[in-house]
């Protein structure tokens, strides 16, 4: 799903919804409400891309020729993955609010497309032998650490309402540890090269439906939202045959994740 296309639709939501909506019991007003979601996190823009135009750092993984490929700039070959976050709100007026949130992704890595595509390029440079064969270590963490503005809109049930947030802050994300296995004048290696973490300022648009229960003490939440940012990863380390050299040679990546939720909540 394209973000904006996800970004038109909250915003044509929030612009039809107040139509429908009628004022909240006022003596169901609660100043502070803590919470949590969990759910799938779908990745986006070159976090999920698994092409060999952006590969990883690592150009001497393959027979590349340089000036064919983009340095600068990593894929991802993420898959979707579980999604949570916690989170507290302080509602300034009945309907608006500030929020804070912390909350995590884990993405595997996509390696057996990874050793596809090394394997299509080391034929088609013409070498012969074995090609490289990759694997990785660990998956794929996505730290978001946000605050923002809060949004909600009653509708035709006292019970039932319309969130919405904007979100801003830092997000990080690790790196899978991808080791490589190659054979070279009949002679068989391995090399492990571990990204180091990455961060960016990054922001989360998510709207959704909150339900009341227990006289307005809990509530029950379903939603959708997406993440975005551009990581900087600043260098990466390569370990071979008991040696290890970092070498600071940034990358950056575009990061996204399209997040599908449910929840609850309490209401002090």
């Amino acid at each position: 799903m394209n973000k904006n296309v996800f970004i038109l639709f909250i915003c044509l939501f929030a612009s039809i919804v107040p139509a429908f909506s009628q004022e909240e019991d006022e003596n169901n007003f609660k100043k502070f409400n803590f919470g949590f979601n969990v759910g799938v996190s779908i990745p986006e823009r070159a976090f999920a891309r698994n092409d060999s135009v952006a590969l990883p750092n690592y150009s001497g993984v393959l027979p590349v020729q340089y000036n064919q490929r983009d340095s600068g700039t990593i894929n991802g070959y993420a898959k979707a993955g579980f999604h949570f976050n916690v989170y507290g709100r302080y509602m300034l007026i009945q309907n608006i609010g500030v929020m804070i949130s912390i909350g995590g992704n884990f993405n595997s890595f996509d390696v057996s497309t990874l050793s596809s595509n090394a394997a299509a390029q080391y034929k088609g440079y013409g070498f012969s032998g074995t090609p490289p064969v990759f694997s990785a270590s660990g998956s794929y963490y996505v730290g978001e650490y946000l605050f923002g503005f809060y949004f909600k809109v009653p509708l035709v049930s006292p019970n039932l309402s319309a969130e919405f947030n904007i979100l801003f802050g830092d997000v990080m994300a690790t790196y899978p540890t991808l080791t490589y296995t190659y054979t070279n004048m009949g002679v068989t290696a391995s090399q492990a090269e571990k990204t180091n973490i990455g961060n960016g300022i990054g922001y989360n648009l998510a709207g959704g439906f909150k339900y009341t229960i227990a006289n307005g003490k809990m509530a029950l939440h379903l939603g959708a939202g997406y993440t975005g940012c551009s990581v900087s990863y600043p260098s990466y380390t390569v370990s071979t045959s008991g040696l290890s050299n970092t070498y600071n040679v940034p990358k950056s990546m575009s990061l996204g994740l399209l997040q599908f939720t449910i929840g609850g909540s309490i209401e002090i």
